[in-house]
């Protein structure tokens, strides 16, 4: 996925991708193009999930990070896999990753190879680690 930009205003299902670069993945999140930080950018109304994201990388590329530049927001996450996030040093950066208005079911992170982070049934937020965010708002 390369500067793509996905809204729903109700749920979506499963999404699989090799990578996602400057892209948007919102399901039931208001008039917004930021990585969502209030309650308020959730609609409140028809609140949407998405059932689950994969990030699985492009076997035999040379690209060192295949989550990159990205947001992705509804009001409940079930699941994400994200392979080799890239992140810009520092948090003076436009924030850049994931957010829930309720939860985040599960989330694993790998980085070459290896599982870094793995977590499950996040409800509050996680430290930031430069410009990557995991946001429950």
């Amino acid at each position: 996925m390369w500067r793509a930009s996905l809204r729903a205003e109700g749920n979506v299902g499963k999404v699989t991708a090799g990578g996602m670069t400057g892209s948007l993945l919102f399901a039931g999140v208001n008039d917004t193009s930021a990585l969502p930080d209030d309650p308020s950018d959730f609609d409140a109304l028809s609140p949407a999930a998405i059932g689950s994201l994969t990030i699985r990388g492009i076997p035999g590329s040379t690209d060192a990070h295949f989550f990159v530049g990205s947001v992705v927001a509804a009001s409940r996450i079930n699941s994400v896999t994200l392979r080799d996030v890239g992140t810009v040093g520092g948090t003076a950066y436009v924030p850049l990753g994931l957010a829930a208005d309720t939860e985040i079911g599960s989330l694993k992170i790998y980085t070459g190879g290896s599982v870094t982070t793995s977590r499950r049934s996040i409800t509050a937020s996680l430290p930031d680690v430069d410009d990557f965010r995991v946001r429950v708002v």
